[in-house]
């Protein structure tokens, strides 16, 4: 039992685990993020991305979530060269310079 209370107790330090964008069954990207608290195993939703987005890369950053390219759909001309950012204690994604080129 101790080492299960320690265990939650370094967990509660971690930011958690951020899932963003991708696509459902029909191959429609979405938009949504999402959050999992690591100490209570239960997901939050999160504020959106500006750009419903799926095939990017996302990272944190310094505190901050970003999310780096992409496509918006599964045709060639699709991709995105846009970043965005969730900037800790910030509701929403903010715009960054883009990438020179998509994907």
């Amino acid at each position: 039992k101790a080492a299960r209370v320690g265990a939650k107790d370094f967990l509660k330090t971690l930011p958690g685990l951020f899932v963003c964008g991708g696509d459902i069954l029909i191959r429609v990207p979405v938009e949504e993020v999402w959050r999992l608290d690591l100490a209570t195993l239960r997901w939050e939703a999160m504020p959106a991305l500006a750009d419903a987005r799926s095939s990017h890369a996302c990272c944190a950053v310094r505190n901050n979530l970003v999310v780096i390219g992409g496509a918006t759909s599964f045709s060639e001309d699709a991709s995105l060269g846009s970043v965005e950012m969730l900037a800790e204690g910030e509701g929403a994604f903010t715009g960054q310079p883009p990438l020179t080129c998509g994907r």
